[in-house]
């Protein structure tokens, strides 16, 4: 998680001054951002591939080299922004890096059709004055942040889904279908997360009824036999419980220890019948539960229940509703259903997974087809804010950021798509 270093400064700065002011009624402290001094760019920097990550994954170093160089290109837009020429108040930072093995959908065998993906960070790190007054003496202290909230361009990695309803097969991974929000510069945007593309493809595709039921079985198969082997092993015990001769021998203690009671009086000896009696009961009725196989008794027995029902709707389907595409309204306080219900079913979300056909095979491998933008609506909210001025404390780096990706026209980010 990024911090601010304003914010964090003033903390720590607070704790100096209860610490090591011998009056604070001697001493005063206030924090500016210094908005009209100039900023300095940092460096360009972009990390790449280890040469086991290249191999692994079936590019060549000249293809990691050119994908740098198009990353270079994509962030030189943004570095025109008239915000940062010059910078005031702020340092401006761009920098790249490529992803390894990890992002890629089959990162153990060569990638046949998936481009090199990769990302840019875009912040600006924040000019700080921090004044101190004690005793009449004024002694002024500047800091430029080193931590601040970045906006990120994924390249060439397809974005995930969003929702909690998450599964995968050998396929990969789907989950509930974005909402289309307002859109930005042209292209759209899905609540915190921006979409630039040419190819006119989708970025993801419909689920089928049957991918969904056989991987939510698979997911669901391993607990219900885990479910299976807990009620079985409650079902054991609970036959041990009510056998006549473990009743007689439990009733047998029982009578002892109330009879332990008899020289106490009659208010003793009820006490503790009622305690074993009480005894009694709560353990029948946890063995019971535990060996129930109705679901509205044991949530275990919901589990077994649920892929019972999976599978037998998934053999009741036709081939269209096979393929049809699946529509989820879960309701989490049922695990008897499998949450799949018709399209068109108010209420129900769509699933999807990243479509498989999306790159271009055809291009070469260091071109971008896709960029993806995240955390614009966070710095969107602070920038509406308006512009720190000087004496103000603090999100200039947030303002500022946002402020150049506003400025650039996103065609001419889009301009480096496919080519």
């Amino acid at each position: 998680m990024t911090l601010h270093l304003t914010r964090l400064f003033l903390t720590i700065f607070s704790v100096i001054l209860l610490t090591a002011a011998p009056s604070l009624g001697a001493q005063k402290a206030t924090t500016r951002t210094l908005s009209n001094e100039p900023g300095t760019w940092r460096p360009w920097s972009c990390g790449g591939h280890s040469a086991s990550d290249l191999k692994l994954l079936g590019f060549t170093p000249s293809d990691a080299d050119a994908f740098k160089t198009r990353l270079q290109r994509i962030a030189d837009i943004f570095r025109k922004s008239p915000v940062w020429n010059p910078p005031m108040g702020v340092d401006p930072s761009l920098t790249g890096s490529l992803y390894g093995v990890s992002v890629y959908p089959s990162s153990a065998k060569k990638l046949k059709n998936h481009p090199i993906a990769g990302s840019i960070m875009m912040g600006s790190f924040e000019h700080v004055e921090v004044v101190r007054t004690t005793g009449g003496q004024e002694q002024r202290e500047r800091y430029i942040g080193d931590e601040t909230v970045h906006i990120i361009f994924n390249v060439n990695l397809l974005p995930k889904g969003g929702g909690v309803n998450m599964l995968s097969d050998d396929e990969g991974a789907f989950f509930e279908e974005l909402v289309r929000t307002a859109d930005i510069g042209g292209f759209p945007t899905y609540g915190d997360m921006l979409i630039i593309t040419k190819n006119g493809r989708p970025v993801w595709t419909p689920i089928s009824r049957e991918r969904y039921l056989k991987a939510f079985i698979a997911k669901r198969r391993p607990d219900a036999a885990n479910a299976e082997s807990y009620i079985a092993d409650q079902q054991k015990k609970y036959e041990a419980f009510v056998a006549p001769d473990a009743y007689a021998a439990r009733q047998a203690k029982y009578k002892a220890a109330i009879d332990k009671m008899a020289s106490k009086g009659a208010s003793a000896v009820e006490h503790e019948r009622r305690y074993w009696e009480r005894d009694e009961a709560d353990a029948l009725s946890v063995l019971k539960r535990g060996a129930s196989r109705d679901p509205k008794v044991s949530p275990l027995a919901g589990v077994i229940a649920g892929v019972k029902a999976a599978g037998e709707q998934l053999a009741a389907m036709s081939p269209a509703d096979r393929s049809s595409p699946a529509c989820l309204l879960e309701d989490r306080n049922d695990m008897t259903k499998s949450g799949l219900v018709a399209m068109g079913t108010p209420k129900c979300v769509p699933l999807v997974g990243r479509n498989p056909n999306f790159f271009d095979p055809q291009l070469p491998r260091s071109v971008p087809q896709i960029i993806v933008v995240s955390r614009i609506r966070a710095l969107e909210k602070t920038w509406k804010e308006g512009r720190p001025s000087g004496d103000k404390k603090g999100n200039l780096d947030l303002w500022t950021t946002y402020e150049a990706f506003r400025q650039t026209d996103l065609r001419k980010v889009a301009d480096q798509i496919d080519k």
